[in-house]
């Protein structure tokens, strides 16, 4: 009975460790790389500031 005891809480630890790294696979991973790109995205400067643009003279609105 100890050895079938001790598969039974030998199967029910490997399980938490495959459930962990799926959760960190499927959830963690792709929340940590949207908060980097967006974190990356809002660092990068403009190229162009929007005030600087210029209009063309051959520009109807003008």
């Amino acid at each position: 009975t100890y050895a079938g005891i001790m598969t039974l809480l030998f199967f029910f630890w490997v399980y938490g460790i495959v459930s962990f790294g799926f959760d960190l696979k499927n959830k963690f991973v792709p929340a940590v790389r949207s908060l980097r790109r967006r974190a990356s995205r809002t660092d990068r400067p403009l190229s162009v500031p929007p005030t600087a643009v210029a209009q063309s003279s051959d520009d109807p609105l003008i």
